[in-house]
């Protein structure tokens, strides 16, 4: 009994472990994420811009 709530222990670790590191993609992914939205605004304004122009 004692091996086994061991081994469940170990596993729960192991889990708890594995869900940081997918927390920590998720939050580079946001972050990627908000990098793109910034970078698609600019390139909107720069369309404006060259609409203007034209």
């Amino acid at each position: 009994m004692e091996e086994l709530l061991r081994e469940i222990l170990t596993e729960m670790k192991t889990i708890k472990n594995e869900v940081a590191n997918i927390q920590q993609d998720v939050g580079g992914l946001k972050e990627g994420q908000i990098q793109l939205q910034q970078d698609v605004g600019g390139l909107k304004e720069g369309q404006i811009q060259l609409q203007q122009d034209v």
